[in-house]
């Protein structure tokens, strides 16, 4: 299977289960292999900026995996990008994060999940939101 990163140029409308924007590369890496071993097809993103980039590009994530502090774009400026972006607020997103996430945030995403991820409330929340019936649990 192909692995789909940030800086590959799409071309096309290419449609992938889950868009993980984290920039830690060791967490990114883990989240991707995690999911991918359950079955998703996952691109990834080191911040917001190149998000947007490989979405405007033509990648087509059904759910948004999306870490608060990132260098470049954070998670923040993702979001206010995302209410006026086409494809965005369409997009269900999903903040994962190591601090406490407030009302302000929970108001602007579908879910919220506390760092380290838990794998079962995070596999549930992206079959619900990709439209997947069920992943394999590892």
């Amino acid at each position: 299977m192909k692995k789909i990163h940030a800086t590959t140029a799409v071309r096309k409308i290419v449609t992938v289960d889950v868009l993980v924007l984290e920039d830690q590369p060791e967490v990114r890496q883990s989240l991707v292999e995690l999911l991918e071993a359950a079955s998703f097809v996952v691109a990834s993103a080191p911040n917001g900026a190149e998000a947007v980039k490989v979405i405007d590009g033509g990648l087509r994530p059904r759910v948004i995996l999306l870490d608060l502090n990132m260098p470049v774009m954070d998670g923040w400026a993702f979001l206010r990008e995302r209410r006026s972006h086409a494809v965005l607020r369409r997009t269900p997103v999903a903040v994962i994060s190591g601090e406490e996430t407030d009302a302000r945030v929970r108001s602007q995403v579908d879910a919220c999940l506390p760092k380290p991820v838990d794998v079962e409330p995070l596999l549930d929340l992206l079959c619900r939101h990709s439209g997947l019936v069920d992943a394999e649990l590892i």
